[in-house]
């Protein structure tokens, strides 16, 4: 009989610490408002919603990518418009030396002014976002162009090809690796589809020699060389735009694909709160029960031992 009593107090008190465990999780799902604490909660439950967690961690990696990549094309749009308008105010300026609207005062200070936009758009080609150089192609920690104001010469010494740089190794994957532009192609380089043309650079020098030496004719000779040099860089403005449109398509793809998968990770995770306060109810009810039942049995147990 003794050891039947024994029995009956292990399982009496087994079955308190049970309930006692089902009323701790009923009060743990309404106080923190989650189904699933732990993965003895639900194991099926537990797998989807640590799937749906890796779907939205790569969700916000390539958000942060895209901002990123968003940012830089901007940059490079904002430098693109500067040097668009640093050309279109020389191209104005040679178009009145052309109709002969200038005196020789005024040549001169259109000398200076293409000598000064030259400056100025060596500072663009040098321009940099975050520490990198927008226009050294993938060499993005060289500094692209070089000028020697006494010879007025400009010079690239990026790396025309290099591996490694941002979004090399973490393209966005709808998207691809984001556009890098080459500062030789653009600024040193004479077009691919006309070879005779000189570099952006090389004719703005020529135009400045020959402002200097008066020759008018000669220099308004190289206007369609200049409007060639400008439709580059708006070609190369509407590529970058193109993008930005893209990626911001793409951003609210996923903003709305991110509220999606969370609205699911809720509904896989989050307790429903009238039917958990219903439940810890019942637990407790429960649990009472099994109390007074064990006091029941402690005490006929008790007496029987002695």
């Amino acid at each position: 009989m003794r050891v039947s009593n024994q029995l009956v107090v292990r399982d009496t008190v087994r079955n308190v610490e049970a309930g006692f465990a089902r009323v701790a999780r009923a009060r743990d799902a309404v106080a923190s408002g989650k189904a699933l604490r732990r993965p003895s909660d639900g194991p099926a439950a537990t797998a989807r919603a640590m799937a749906l967690r890796e779907v939205l961690a790569a969700r916000e990696q390539t958000a942060k990518n895209i901002d990123y990549q968003s940012a830089w094309l901007q940059a490079v749009d904002d430098h693109l418009a500067a040097a668009a308008e640093t050309l279109v105010g020389i191209r104005t300026l040679l178009v009145q030396a052309r109709n002969g609207t200038m005196n020789p005062a005024d040549l001169q200070t259109f000398t200076r002014q293409v000598d000064e936009a030259i400056e100025h758009l060596v500072a663009i080609g040098n321009a940099s976002f975050n520490g990198n150089y927008l226009f050294a192609g993938q060499d993005l920690k060289t500094q692209p162009l070089e000028w020697d104001p006494v010879t007025g010469t400009v010079t690239y010494k990026a790396a025309p090809e290099v591996s490694d740089g941002p979004w090399a190794t973490e393209p966005i994957r709808e998207i691809g690796l984001a556009i890098r532009i080459s500062g030789k192609e653009l600024f040193i380089d004479p077009p691919e589809e006309d070879p005779s043309l000189p570099g952006m650079f090389d004719l703005l020098v020529n135009l400045k020699n020959l402002l200097a030496d008066g020759q008018i004719d000669q220099a308004a000779e190289l206007l369609p060389g200049l409007d060639r040099h400008l439709e580059r860089v708006l070609q190369e403005r509407g590529i970058v735009g193109s993008r930005l449109n893209r990626l911001e398509g793409l951003r609210n793809q996923i903003q709305t694909q991110t509220l999606r998968l969370t609205e699911l990770l809720s509904k896989t995770e989050d307790a429903d709160l009238a039917q958990a306060v219903l439940e810890l109810r019942q637990q407790e009810l429960t649990y009472q029960a099994t109390l007074a039942a064990a006091s029941e049995v402690m005490q006929l147990g008790l007496l029987r031992y002695l």
